[in-house]
C-alpha cells in the first residue's frame, strides 16, 4: 500500500481499499448514527428539548423546568425583564401546511416557543413585517422529540410569528416575548 494514503477494510472482500475524500475541504464526515458517541469540554446545546402541559406558568427568565441545572458562581441582571406570552395553537386539530395564530412579537428582543405535536414531525417557524404576509424564517424549522415535544429559543424578535405544522395531528404551542 502507497504511504501517506488512508485505507479502510471493506468488510465485503475483507481487502483493505483506498479512502477518498470528496469534497473540496477534504472533510470526512462520519455517521455514528445508533451508536454512542463520547463527547467531552463545555457546549450548550441551541435547541432544548420542552415539554409543556395544558397551562403553563413562567415566572423569571426563560427555563424548563424539568432540566437539571447547575451553576458554580453568582448570576445577576443588570436591567429587569418583562415577559408577555401567547397561545399559539390550544390542543388545535390541524392538518399538514396549516399555520399556528400569530405572535405580536414587535415588543421584544427575544422570543421561546414550545409546544407538543400528537404525531410529531417539523414545525416551521414564519415571520412577517405586517401580519399578512408570511415568510419561511432560514434554517429555523424545529423537529419534534420522540415524545411529541418541540421548542425553540429566538435570540431576536421579529415582528409577527406563526408557527406551520409539517403534518396532521393534535397541537398545543405557546411562544414568549422577553424585552
Amino acid at each position: 500500500m502507497p504511504t501517506g494514503m488512508q485505507y479502510i477494510k471493506d468488510f465485503t472482500s475483507g481487502k483493505p481499499r483506498p479512502l477518498e475524500l470528496e469534497t473540496t475541504a477534504g472533510v470526512l464526515s462520519v455517521d455514528a448514527s445508533g451508536t454512542t458517541v463520547p463527547v467531552s469540554g463545555t457546549f450548550y446545546q441551541a435547541t432544548q428539548p420542552v415539554s409543556v402541559a395544558a397551562t403553563v406558568n413562567v415566572a423569571g427568565a426563560f427555563y424548563q423546568a424539568t432540566q437539571p441545572v447547575s451553576i458554580a458562581g453568582t448570576i445577576s441582571t443588570s436591567s429587569s425583564v418583562t415577559k408577555s406570552n401567547s397561545t399559539l395553537s390550544s390542543a388545535s386539530s390541524v392538518t399538514s401546511g396549516d399555520f399556528s395564530s400569530a405572535l405580536d412579537a414587535s415588543s421584544g428582543s427575544r422570543v421561546l416557543i414550545a409546544g407538543t405535536h400528537s404525531a410529531g414531525g417539523q414545525v416551521e417557524i414564519h415571520v412577517s413585517e405586517d401580519d399578512s404576509t408570511y415568510y419561511k424564517l432560514a434554517d429555523e424549522t424545529m423537529y419534534t422529540d420522540p415524545d411529541g415535544a418541540f421548542g425553540k429559543v429566538l435570540d431576536f424578535a421579529p415582528k409577527y410569528l406563526k408557527l406551520k405544522y409539517g403534518s396532521g395531528g393534535t397541537v398545543t404551542a405557546l411562544g414568549w416575548v422577553s424585552s
